[in-house]
């Protein structure tokens, strides 16, 4: 729906910003607030993600497998105190890389997954073996 507006990518591209990017926003908008975006909106956030994820631990991996990774889709909204909240969670999101920021962040994210999940099971030859 919402890149269907004749304003969709008017303001930045692909109608996304990074993080600091949306701080100078709010410094620059609402100075008076004085809003902090990591310790205010994203520790929001963060609880928000943590909370779900408790909820529904049991269900997300039944088998306990190991080195397997998921990656989940968070959508929020905030209000007019810039207080977030939760629209949905997505178990399939897209991860269409369709702007810079897109590229970047899913690009670091599955990069990040497969190496949790894969790299213990494939240590570089070079690597020192640990000692437990």
């Amino acid at each position: 729906m919402q890149k269907e507006s004749d304003n969709y990518g008017k303001h930045e591209f692909g109608n996304k910003v990074s993080f600091p990017d949306y701080q100078q926003y709010l410094n620059s908008t609402v100075p008076h607030l004085n809003i902090d975006f990591k310790n205010h909106i994203f520790s929001q956030i963060r609880v928000i993600m943590q909370d779900s994820i408790r909820a529904c631990f049991d269900s997300l991996d039944p088998l306990k497998r190991h080195h397997s990774f998921e990656i989940l889709g968070y959508d929020f909204m905030l209000d007019d105190n810039y207080k977030v909240y939760l629209i949905e969670a997505n178990t399939n999101p897209c991860l269409e890389t369709t702007c810079p920021i897109l590229q970047k962040v899913i690009t670091d994210l599955v990069d990040s997954g497969f190496r949790i999940a894969l790299d213990p099971l494939f240590p570089s030859p070079n690597q020192s073996k640990r000692v437990s």
